[in-house]
C-alpha cells in the first residue's frame, strides 16, 4: 500500500556561536550552503532562503531556509547535512500579552472557527464619557457549549458609530460567558461576565496623570528626563512600530517574515499595536506641556524589527535573523523580546551570538498563568522578566483587576503583586510592572495620539529593558568595554545589582524588581 506522504513546513539554520572567529563562521557558512544545495533543496518544495541582511550580506552571515517537506524525507535527509545545521518544526512566536482568550477559557478551547449557529442574538451597547457611543472597539464575547464543558468559542465583532455588537448564536448550543471589550483609545478594558442582550458596558476614561505612571514609579523613575538613556541603542523585536508623533525619533528598520527580509521604515510599520506599545514603554517623548505617559528611557536610540504580520504569528528563524541584524548590523545593546513560545536550538544560537557581540536580550516570561518560563526568556544567556501589578491602579470591572491573583503568597510588600498571567520559574532573574500599563498603540486620523491598557509580560520585559538602559547609560565601566561577551555579562550585572526585592518567592521576582536607578 502506498503511504500518503504529508508535507510539514520546518526551517534549517546553521550554528554560528560555536565558531570564534569570523572566518570560523564563514566557513561554517559555506559548508551549509554546499550540503543544503546538493542534498536538501533538491529533495523538498523551498518556500524562502533568506538571512538577517541579504541586502549587504557578509560571508558569515546566517542562512536561513524554510521549506515544506515530508517528515521522513527530512529524517532520511538529515546525516547527509553538516554537523551544525538544524532542522526544526517551525515553532510559532506570539506577542507575550495577556489576551482575552486566557481570561475567558480553559485548556480545550476551540478554534474561533466553530459555528455558533442561529436562534437568537446577543446585542450589546458600548457608551463612554458623558454616554457617548464608543466606536472602532473590539469586542470579543466567548461562549461555552452546553454540552461539551471544556469548548469555548470566542467571537469578535468591532463596535459601529453607534456603540453597538451583536452576534448571532443558538441558545440550546451555546451560553455567553463574558464579554470583554478593548476600545481603540483613551479608554479602559472591561469585563462583563455572563452579558445579556441588551445590555450595555460603560466605560471608563484612562487616567491622563502623565509624564510618570505607577509603574515609572516603581521602576524608581520619579521624574520624566528626556535624556535618559543615551547613548545606549536599544532593539525591538515585535509586531512593528507606530505610526505615533511620540516616537517619531524611532527608526523601524524592516521586517522579517517567513524566511524573507522586507527592508524598509513602511515595512517596519505596526501590524497590530503591540510593538507600538512596547515600544511606548521604553522610549515614547510626550511633550513637556502634556499629560501624556512617556518612556522610561526616551534618550536612547530605538530601533524596530517586525517579525508578525496581521494575520499570522512570528517564527524562530525570523526572530534569530532579527537578532543577528540588530546585534551585529545595527550594534544594539539591548534587544526587546516580547513574545514567547517553545524552545528552538536555531533562535537559541542567535541569542548567544548576540551575547557574544556584547547584546543582551531581555525576554517575556509569558502568560501560561503559573506556567513554564517560555522562550526566548529561559535560554540562560536571556533576561527572563515576569509580571507584576500594584494594587488599586485599575478600576473595577476592567481586564487588569481580572488578574489580581488569588493565592496568598502571590502576594508580596507594598501592595505588589505577582500577575496571575505571569509564568514563574528559576529561570525569572527579575520581574517588572506589567499589569494595567498604559502606553503608546499607533495613530489614525481619528485619534492622532493614541494611548490604551494591556497586561502581559510583554509589558513587563520593556519596563526592564528601559530600566536597564538607565542603567547602562552611566556606568562608565560599561561604556568603555569593547563589544563583547564581557559587556553583556557586566549589563547583566548591573541590572542584578539594581533590583529591589518585594518579598515574593524567587521563582515569581527573580532577584527582585528592576529599577532604573
Amino acid at each position: 500500500m502506498q503511504v500518503t506522504k504529508r508535507p510539514q513546513r520546518f526551517i534549517a539554520s546553521h550554528l554560528l556561536s560555536i565558531y570564534p572567529s569570523a572566518a570560523a563562521r564563514a566557513a561554517a557558512c559555506d559548508r551549509f550552503a554546499t550540503a543544503l544545495h546538493r542534498t536538501l533543496l533538491p529533495n523538498v518544495s523551498l518556500l524562502a532562503y533568506g538571512a538577517s541582511n541579504p541586502q549587504s550580506r557578509s560571508p558569515s552571515d546566517r542562512h536561513v531556509v524554510v521549506f515544506e517537506a515530508d517528515p521522513q524525507d527530512v529524517s532520511a535527509i538529515r546525516p547527509n547535512l553538516s554537523v551544525d545545521t538544524v532542522i526544526e518544526p517551525v515553532l510559532p512566536r506570539t506577542p507575550a500579552v495577556a489576551s482575552p482568550a486566557n481570561i475567558m477559557s480553559a485548556p480545550g478551547t476551540a478554534p474561533p472557527a466553530a459555528k455558533l449557529g442561529t436562534g437568537t442574538t446577543l446585542a450589546l451597547t458600548v457608551l463612554g464619557a458623558g454616554n457617548q457611543p464608543v466606536s472602532s472597539a473590539k469586542v470579543t464575547v466567548t461562549y461555552s457549549n452546553l454540552h461539551q464543558p471544556d469548548t469555548y468559542v470566542p467571537a469578535l465583532a468591532v463596535t459601529n458609530d453607534a456603540g453597538r455588537v451583536e452576534w448571532s448564536y443558538d441558545p440550546a448550543e451555546w451560553l455567553a460567558q463574558v464579554a470583554l471589550v478593548e476600545p481603540a483609545s483613551a479608554y479602559w478594558t472591561a469585563v462583563q461576565m455572563m452579558p445579556q442582550t441588551g445590555q450595555t458596558m460603560q466605560l471608563l476614561l484612562l487616567p491622563k496623570t502623565g509624564p510618570i505612571g505607577w509603574w515609572h514609579k516603581l521602576s524608581n523613575v520619579s521624574a520624566f528626563d528626556l535624556a535618559a538613556g543615551k547613548g545606549i541603542k536599544v532593539g525591538v523585536i515585535d509586531t512593528g512600530i507606530g505610526p505615533h508623533p511620540y516616537l517619531d525619533h524611532a527608526v523601524p528598520i524592516g521586517a522579517f517574515l517567513n524566511g524573507n527580509f522586507y527592508p524598509g521604515a513602511d515595512q517596519g510599520r505596526d501590524a497590530r499595536n503591540h510593538g507600538t506599545h512596547v515600544s511606548g514603554i521604553i522610549g515614547a517623548r510626550p511633550p513637556a506641556e502634556g499629560s501624556a505617559f512617556g518612556g522610561i528611557a526616551p534618550g536612547a536610540d530605538l530601533l524596530m524589527a517586525r517579525v508578525f504580520a496581521t494575520d499570522y504569528d512570528g517564527n524562530q528563524g525570523d526572530v534569530a535573523n532579527a537578532i543577528d541584524a540588530l546585534s551585529g548590523q545595527h550594534a544594539v545593546d539591548v534587544i526587546n523580546l516580547s513574545l514567547s513560545g517553545a524552545q528552538s536550538a536555531i533562535e537559541h544560537d542567535a541569542v548567544v551570538l548576540a551575547f557574544q557581540k556584547g547584546t543582551v536580550c531581555i525576554c517575556s516570561a509569558g502568560n501560561g498563568f503559573g506556567g513554564a518560563v517560555q522562550y526566548p526568556a529561559a535560554y540562560p544567556e536571556s533576561i527572563a522578566v515576569s509580571g507584576l501589578g500594584l494594587v488599586d491602579t485599575a478600576p473595577a470591572g476592567t481586564m487588569p483587576t481580572s488578574f489580581v491573583p488569588t493565592q496568598i503568597d502571590r502576594f508580596g510588600a507594598n501592595g505588589v503583586y505577582l500577575a496571575s498571567f505571569s509564568n514563574l520559574g528559576s529561570e525569572i532573574l527579575c520581574s517588572a510592572p506589567g499589569n494595567g500599563i498604559i502606553s503608546t498603540v499607533p495613530a489614525t486620523l481619528q485619534t492622532p495620539a493614541p494611548y490604551v491598557e494591556m497586561s502581559g509580560t510583554s509589558m513587563s520585559a520593556p519596563l526592564t529593558a528601559g530600566a536597564l538602559t538607565c542603567i547602562l547609560s552611566r556606568d562608565a565601566d560599561y561604556l568603555r568595554l569593547p563589544r563583547s561577551a564581557a559587556r553583556a555579562t557586566r549589563a547583566k550585572q548591573l541590572l542584578a545589582q539594581h533590583v529591589m526585592s518585594v518579598n515574593l518567592d524567587p521563582r515569581y521576582q527573580g532577584k527582585g524588581m528592576s529599577r532604573a536607578a
